[in-house]
């Protein structure tokens, strides 16, 4: 009798063409590079405690199979493996890029912002060779070091012609000529999915291949301590799933998306507030939907879709302190103004961002010990925003919104 190796396989998510219509086909761009891991596989058992003769079990009937679940941890990636030629498109979403799409609910692609350079730079203004197509409140990565040794991130609160005023100065003085680069950005939004998940798990037999589907993110957990990789924690529920009999064992493979690496100064990582650089120790931020089942009868497991019906996102971020006062312990109610968190920046391709335009404390912070030097750590959500340029419609673009990630 033959085994099965648990760490060998491979899981890959993709989008479907439409509810309740698996994928089959995942490409090379779809391979999750995460932990080891295994699908809960959820199916009701339908028992009736009718009269018996004797203390034997009760007839079980198999249910529905809806309430499946998979989880994967990951080491944050890039959008793209060389220096990026154009702005990203929608075929260039990696397995992070869709699970911040899923569980924030919204995603823009810059355009015509790649050929461009900087003319000129006015803090906190960004004055292009030219106007890019589209780049309301998305991020846009600036050259500031010649030869492309640094680079900067802005996140643009207003487009003006060719003039990109940044929600605060960048980290850096824009460098004359200097390359522009456009991002994948996906921020807080009330919308619904259009289309749901396929989750395929291949195992090392060639009849190990089971495919979840109809499915949505619930959680995603973003981990940015200093000195350590960025780390991505999702978890997913299906609505149905099947075994496929064949198409396992997978054979030699690789993943091409580039994993970010520590974040250090050395790579670009900083996290400010308003401009003002933030003694971060640690920060972890949690992402989360929450979905309704819509019950349908002529629907293959009784659920023809899921329907958002919260989203949410939460931050725990330790800060390093010098002087204890009302300045550093926060109260409930207080806030951070555009805190920003720049990871790898100095790689076109390879860069991430997040921007929290108001950070609520929720509640009151408290004072800690970080390996002998005094911490305080916050618990923050974003606030009401209403200070970009443009009109927000808290679905359908990125103006006005509340949270944002973005690929560069």
């Amino acid at each position: 009798m033959g085994y099965h190796p648990s760490n060998l396989g491979r899981v890959s998510l993709a989008k479907q063409s439409g509810w309740g219509t698996k994928q089959t086909s995942f490409a090379a761009s779809t391979y999750a590079e995460c932990e080891i891991t295994t699908p809960t596989l959820s199916r009701e058992a339908l028992m009736t405690e009718a009269y018996r003769g004797s203390y034997y079990a009760h007839r079980v009937s198999a249910g529905s199979k809806d309430g499946a679940t998979a989880s994967i941890r990951m080491p944050l990636h890039g959008w793209s493996a060389t220096t990026p030629s154009g702005d990203p498109t929608s075929s260039d979403q990696s397995v992070d890029s869709i699970l911040f799409e899923y569980v924030l609910g919204g995603t823009d692609f810059t355009e015509a912002v790649q050929g461009k350079t900087v003319q000129s730079y006015s803090a906190p203004t960004v004055t292009a060779s030219g106007a890019p197509t589209s780049c309301a409140a998305d991020a846009v990565l600036v050259q500031t070091g010649a030869g492309g040794t640094a680079y900067a991130v802005g996140w643009v609160k207003t487009a003006s012609s060719a003039d990109l005023t940044m929600t605060s100065n960048l980290s850096a003085v824009g460098l004359p000529d200097g390359a522009l680069f456009g991002s994948i950005s996906h921020y807080l939004s009330s919308g619904q999915p259009s289309v749901p998940l396929s989750m395929e798990f291949i195992g090392a037999d060639a009849s190990s291949r089971i495919i979840l589907f109809d499915g949505l993110v619930t959680s995603v957990t973003l981990t940015m301590d200093a000195k350590a990789q960025p780390m991505l924690e999702a978890q997913l529920t299906f609505a149905d799933w099947e075994f496929m009999g064949s198409g396992g064992s997978p054979g030699l493979y690789t993943y091409s998306l580039p994993q970010l690496p520590a974040s250090t100064g050395t790579t670009g990582a900083l996290v400010r507030s308003d401009g003002t650089a933030v003694d971060v120790a640690s920060m972890s931020v949690e992402f989360t939907a929450e979905y309704k089942a819509v019950l349908n009868h002529s629907s293959s497991e009784g659920v023809s879709r899921y329907v958002v019906t919260s989203r949410n996102v939460n931050m725990s971020m330790e800060v390093l302190v010098g002087t204890v006062g009302a300045t550093e312990i926060k109260a409930p109610g207080d806030e951070y103004a555009y805190l920003q968190a720049d990871l790898n920046t100095g790689t076109p391709g390879a860069a991430f961002s997040m921007l929290i335009p108001v950070g609520q404390i929720n509640e009151q912070s408290t004072l800690g010990d970080s390996e002998g030097i005094v911490s305080v750590s916050h618990s923050i959500s974003p606030g009401y925003y209403s200070a970009d340029t443009g009109t927000g419609d808290g679905s359908t673009n990125a103006i006005d919104t509340p949270c944002r990630v973005a690929f560069l």
